[in-house]
């Protein structure tokens, strides 16, 4: 009995194709992995932005906050922090507003200023 060499896989061929395919899964995951952590990274911010025109606004407004510091269910404690910039003019300054949140290396910040009359 001939037995041709073209006639199946061998034990090698299967080995190779698990390996590729356990690499393509592996890298899948991990891109996933990648796009969730993005995906939180500008959740917090765009809660920080939110957090941060309210507060600009209230100063607008002429509604001062006592609260220096807060816990957000998202982005955990957060402080504030405000302070003039002088313009020259007498009608109306500047004041920049500070978010800040986040511990250690994932310590984040948003800041803004707008114009105030006086």
């Amino acid at each position: 009995m001939n037995k041709s060499p073209e006639r199946g896989f061998i034990l090698l061929d299967v080995l190779l194709a698990l390996v590729v395919l356990a690499g393509a899964i592996l890298v899948t995951f991990q891109a996933l992995r990648s796009s969730l952590r993005a995906l939180e990274a500008n959740h917090q911010f765009f809660r920080a932005a939110l957090l941060l025109e309210d507060h600009v606004g209230m100063m607008e407004r002429g509604e001062n906050s006592e609260e220096k510091s807060m816990d957000d269910p998202i982005l955990g404690p957060v402080t504030w922090e405000e302070a003039p910039i002088p313009t020259g003019d007498q009608t109306w300054h500047r004041e920049r507003a500070r978010l800040a949140w986040g511990q250690g290396s994932h310590a984040q910040s948003l800041e803004l200023s707008t114009p105030i009359p006086d």
